[in-house]
This record gives C-alpha cells, sequence and structure tokens, in this order.
C-alpha cells in the first residue's frame, strides 16, 4: 500500500517531506514536474530530495497540465490517453493506493481528483502557497445552454472515455473546489481553512546535506545582525508597463530608510525577470549599500534560509513566505511592502481589476 506524491513547485516538495515525516509514511512513491518554461524546478528537487524518504522517484516534467483542456477534445484525448497511460503504469507497478496533490485550483489537478478517485484512490491535497488561502472567486454558468452543453459533453467524451463526469469542471474554470471528492487536505497555516477534511500539518527543520552546504555558503553569518532580506515579487506582471516603475520607487525608499552599512541580501521570485533583477541591483548600488544574492545558483525556496538564520528585517510584497511566519520556521520580522505599492497606484489613479486583488491580498496578511 504505497503513496503517490506529485509535485510541480520546489515549495511543494518541502511540504511532501514534511508529510511523510509526521503521517510517518512508508513506501512513498515521487512524481517530479513543472510548468513550461520552469525546467530548472528540476534540479531545485534534486538538492532538496532527502533520498531516504523515497523508495523512487519518476520525472513527468508535464504532470502538470498533462489533461490540457485549453486545447480541442480530440486533441486534448490523444495527448491525454498517452500520459493516462504512463501515470496508470505507475500506480498499478508501485501499488498506490493514496494520490497526494496540490494546487486543487488547477484544472487538471481536478480532472486528476475526479478521474482517480473515481477508481478507487484516495485524493490527497496539501498545502500549495497563499493560493490555497486567497480563493479566487467562482463563477458557475446556470443558463440552459450551459447545461446543455454540459450533458453533450459529459454523454459523449468523459462518460464513454473516462467513466466520470466532468464537463461542469471544464465548462467553469473557476468553480469553487467544494464538489471535489477529496479526502483529506493537509495546511500548514491554522485557523483559515474550516473544511471536515482538513488536517493540520505541523513543519521541523529538514534539510538535505547538499541544501544546507549552499545554504551555508551563501549567508555571512557575521553580519546577520545589521541584515535586510529582500523578497522581490513579479509585480511587472500585474502593472502596467507604464505604471511599473511605481514597484521600484517603493523597493528604494524601503531600502532608504536604513543604514548604509546595512547588508542587503536579495531573494529573487522564481518569475523574475532580467530586466527587474538588473533593476533592483541598480538601486541597491545607487544607495551604496552592499548586498548579496541569495538562491542565485539554485532558486531554493526562502523557508529553507528562514529555518536555519534569521535576518534584522525582512521586506516582501506578496509571497507565501509570510504566511507561514512561525509555521515553517521560527518568528520573523516582516514588513509589508504591498500596501505602500498599492497606495502608490491608487494616486496614479490607475483603474485595473488586478489592484482589487492586490487589495484582497493585503487585507488576508493583514488579518494572519
Amino acid at each position: 500500500m504505497a503513496n503517490l506524491f506529485v509535485i510541480h513547485t520546489p515549495l511543494q516538495m518541502l511540504v511532501s517531506q514534511q508529510i511523510i515525516r509526521q503521517e510517518k509514511l512508508s513506501d512513498n512513491i515521487l512524481i517530479e514536474s513543472c510548468w513550461e518554461g520552469h525546467e530548472h524546478f528540476l534540479k531545485i528537487y534534486d538538492v532538496c530530495c532527502i533520498d531516504n524518504l523515497w523508495n523512487k522517484k519518476y520525472t513527468l516534467k508535464d504532470f502538470a497540465c498533462w489533461d490540457n483542456q485549453g486545447i480541442g477534445l480530440i486533441k486534448n484525448y490523444n495527448r491525454t490517453r498517452r500520459y493516462y497511460n504512463i501515470i496508470k503504469k505507475i500506480l498499478y507497478e508501485n501499488n498506490i493506493t493514496s494520490i497526494y496533490l496540490a494546487d486543487y485550483q488547477n484544472q487538471t489537478m481536478r480532472f486528476t481528483t475526479v478521474l482517480f478517485s473515481k477508481q478507487g484512490y484516495k485524493i490527497i491535497f496539501f498545502e500549495e502557497g497563499y493560493s490555497q488561502y486567497v480563493k479566487r472567486p467562482g463563477v458557475v454558468s446556470t443558463s440552459i445552454l450551459a447545461k446543455v452543453k454540459e450533458n453533450i459533453i459529459d454523454y459523449f467524451y468523459f462518460l464513454p472515455i473516462w467513466k466520470i463526469k466532468f464537463a461542469r469542471w471544464r465548462n467553469n474554470p473557476n468553480m469553487p473546489y467544494n464538489g471535489l471528492p477529496i479526502y483529506k487536505r493537509y495546511s500548514i497555516v491554522p485557523g483559515i481553512l474550516q473544511e471536515k477534511y482538513d488536517e493540520r500539518l505541523f513543519c521541523e527543520k529538514m534539510t538535505s546535506e547538499k541544501l544546507y552546504n549552499i545554504i551555508k555558503s551563501e549567508i555571512n553569518q557575521n553580519r546577520l545582525h545589521n541584515s535586510i532580506l529582500l523578497l522581490t515579487d513579479p509585480m511587472t506582471e500585474v502593472l502596467n508597463k507604464r505604471y511599473q516603475s511605481l514597484y521600484f520607487d517603493v523597493i528604494e525608499e524601503s531600502l532608504s530608510e536604513f543604514n548604509k552599512d546595512s547588508i542587503v541580501y536579495i531573494k529573487y521570485h522564481p518569475r523574475e525577470d532580467d530586466y527587474s533583477k538588473k533593476k533592483t541591483i541598480d538601486i541597491v548600488k545607487s544607495l551604496n549599500m552592499e548586498y548579496i544574492i541569495i538562491g542565485n545558483r539554485i532558486n531554493i525556496p526562502v523557508e529553507y534560509y528562514l529555518q536555519e538564520y534569521e535576518f534584522k528585517e525582512i521586506l516582501f510584497f506578496n509571497t507565501s513566505t509570510f504566511f507561514y511566519n512561525g509555521y515553517i520556521y521560527p518568528q520573523r520580522h516582516f514588513r509589508m511592502l504591498l500596501p505602500t505599492l498599492y497606495n502608490k497606484c491608487i494616486n496614479e489613479d490607475i483603474k485595473q481589476e488586478e489592484l482589487k486583488y492586490m487589495k484582497e491580498l493585503i487585507t488576508k496578511m493583514e488579518n494572519l
């Protein structure tokens, strides 16, 4: 009776290993996956992996989108059937009974849940990041035309081929997840999720030797008493190009408040583009402050650094790391820069839907 864990981000590797430790699970199988353009995650998995926790590992890069519902049904079928056969072989050969997944807002994970729960597998979800706590608005089409379309797709595609009804999920990508056949869900932050299947995950320091050596080599332990950790965020993805400079203005203004002899540790977001990286460094240089980029060789989750070291101050805009303060690592001192950026956007009279999402994040984080 083995367990299959599927990951497609480095944080999910961290959480998977915490679950194995807490629940004392044996016979654990791992599928390593990643989004297109994030193949470097595979190197991060290798560094973070504690080998004795895993019986076997598979690399199936496309698992995170193995059922590519963004394309037509016929083309989708060919792709999905190919990967389905691979996954079924893994399940059969390893005598899997429980499948551990993350990111239940991902349509492919929803399809995986409905399909394999119907075949008798227990579907267990686990911590994904702040998206697990900041829910997208659920939208369900209730028109007669939508219902007719769902019935046609179910009775001529999903039921005859996959033996499940799934058209309502395909037609409503933002449909609330509550209807999914979830057996259990692990959450690190207490008190936010209230579903009957929720279970608390208590984290401890778990670091592979390879990972610890990398972290230790990047930190000047003698300067931590005067250190600033800057967690960047790809806000340039959110803001209109005309207003992206506001993000960098906030960084400059915030860093200028510190003594010039402070050392700035910069941890880039995994999606940070080269322009933003260079711009951030230029700002620090202009302030005549010393800086060190951590995670530059391998962009491992910052939570691992915070388990080992304490920075004097942590500056951030929007990061799931803040949600885990005191849960994955000991309590640290954070300063959220998102409200400052939000106010600058308001003053510039930016009218974008993204600002509504930004405000929701601020409210959620302030209430933690």
